[in-house]
């Protein structure tokens, strides 16, 4: 089971920390420094670019997040991993959306290859998964990689936003917790997003092996107090 708790530990690495870092990246590179203090008031510039993406590139559902239809104020923390990149590919001032560092960023140290590199992790391990589980040699390089790229970008900011030691505590809780923490809001978020990319058998099949590997954790997790 080592292998599946692998893989399930990297999802939140990738996932949950990875949608923090970017938060903080993006309210400093591109809503702080256009002089705007809310998102709203960002946004509200960019309004007629970004429906121009509409339906191709963003999805209704995701234009529906950056200015809600209900009228309200758009909330950063419902800006996942894919609408984020998407933004940062969209809206910065420095490339065009079809610069080569938006698809390959070697040889860049940038804020804006360190973004690509995480889409770039991301599509490799939900865009082409085969099974949920991870080796330890790759979980551990992987670790390694995911955990410098953060590390660079939260240097970049100033103070007052995510520091480095707290990046660090994130990231040590995400690796050490015990995994049913949080691991119900995980399995479903694995279910949304294999639903949105991809909709035959072979994913089905293999979102169940993650579900039952689920409940053999939780019932493990649970017995042990008995």
């Amino acid at each position: 089971m080592a292998e599946k708790e692998n893989f399930f530990r990297f999802c939140g690495l990738l996932q949950d920390i990875g949608a923090k870092v970017l938060r903080e990246v993006f309210f400093d590179k591109y809503v702080g420094i256009s002089g705007n203090s809310t998102l709203a008031g960002y946004l509200a510039n960019y309004k007629q670019h970004l429906a121009s993406l509409l339906p191709n590139t963003l999805r209704i559902e995701q234009f529906d997040l950056l200015y809600p239809s209900s009228g309200g104020a758009p909330v950063i923390e419902d800006l996942d991993i894919t609408l984020l990149c998407l933004l940062f590919r969209n809206l910065d001032t420095q490339t065009k959306s079809n610069d080569s560092i938006w698809n390959d960023p070697r040889n860049h140290q940038t804020y804006q290859a360190d973004v690509t590199r995480i889409r770039l992790i991301r599509n490799k391990f939900f865009g082409h998964v085969s099974s949920a589980s991870m080796s330890n040699a790759i979980y551990n390089n992987e670790v390694s990689n995911l955990t410098t790229i953060y590390q660079r970008l939260v240097q970049s900011l100033p103070v007052g936003r995510m520091s480095y030691i707290a990046l660090q505590e994130l990231i040590h809780k995400e690796l050490n917790d015990p995994l049913t923490t949080g691991l119900d809001k995980e399995v479903k978020r694995l279910k949304e997003e294999m639903q949105e990319r991809y909709r035959n058998g072979e994913i089905l099949k293999n979102f169940l092996k993650m579900i039952h590997f689920a409940l053999y954790i939780n019932q493990k997790w649970s017995l042990s107090y008995v």
